[in-house]
């Protein structure tokens, strides 16, 4: 199996004996992501509105779906809340050197074809490639890479485990690379990865992640005890020129930002109420 050939390399595995969050709350999480997706309420409203038999809840059904439809698919509304709560762009020319950057997983497509021999990224890829720009200036001194499998159901591939043989692949020292496979989810990767840090003897950390996510993983970080800056990657925002076609034109980039910011405003509140931040 892959996931035990990769085992077998010479990395630095993490050995956390924390106990993870309960398989419940796990299994919640990934259904809420579901039930709260805008496209899921349109098309249920639209589906009232098919087969309903009273003339006024479908006239009702119809109007709240098309007005969703207009608000959830609107770049210019998109692009205002994102301004609102994206963290902002950090120049490199303002980081100072840290021991470590660390990588949040969700950059990789784990459900690609031939993840054997190649690392297939995902919608989020900056998280990735502006790390290995940074260690390549010298901003990062190691790099923890945190992620296993997410999916409640999963396969063999590990994300930290596929990223770090294809570290390898490219030329990155093995002793530059920290493991950490086993997070599920943001807590986690703060959980797991300050044990690995402080076994390492600490140091500075630089976490990088696509910005809309920052906002709450600056909560999660301070529970979790890890003192770190951020290095926000992966931007909704665009640079403003205005453009009939660009902002007045319904857009499906509009729909996708706005399913990834209610999974951070609803996560905010689910890690809440869990107690994670």
């Amino acid at each position: 199996m892959l996931h035990n050939r990769l085992n077998k390399l010479p990395w630095q595995p993490s050995t956390t004996n924390h106990q993870p969050p309960t398989i419940v709350f796990f299994f919640l999480s990934k259904l809420l992501v579901f039930l709260i997706q805008p496209l899921n309420w349109i098309v249920s409203l639209f589906i009232v509105a098919l087969f309903s038999k009273k003339p006024q809840r479908k006239g009702r059904a119809l109007r709240i779906g098309v007005g969703l439809l207009i608000f959830f698919t609107s770049p210019l509304i998109a692009d205002f809340a994102a301004r609102l709560y994206e963290a902002p762009a950090v120049p490199v020319a303002d980081l100072q050197e840290y021991e470590y950057g660390l990588i949040l997983g969700g950059f990789s497509d784990l459900d690609g074809e031939n993840n054997a021999d190649r690392l297939n990224l995902g919608w989020q890829p900056n998280r990735l490639t502006h790390a290995l720009d940074l260690y390549g200036q010298g901003k990062i001194k190691k790099i923890i890479l945190s992620g296993g499998d997410g999916r409640i159901i999963g396969g063999d591939e590990n994300e930290a485990l596929l990223t770090a043989a294809w570290f390898q692949r490219i030329g990155i020292p093995k002793t530059d690379i920290i493991i950490e496979s086993e997070a599920r989810n943001t807590y986690e990767n703060f959980l797991y990865s300050k044990k690995l840090i402080d076994q390492t003897g600490g140091g500075s950390v630089l976490i990088i992640t696509s910005a809309f996510h920052v906002p709450r993983s600056r909560l999660i970080a301070k529970k979790a005890g890890l003192k770190a800056d951020f290095f926000p990657t992966d931007f909704s925002v665009e640079k403003w020129s205005w453009s009939p076609y660009r902002y007045l034109l319904p857009d499906d980039k509009a729909l996708i930002f706005w399913k990834v910011l209610l999974k951070e405003w609803f996560g905010i509140a689910a890690y809440k109420a869990k107690g994670y931040i």
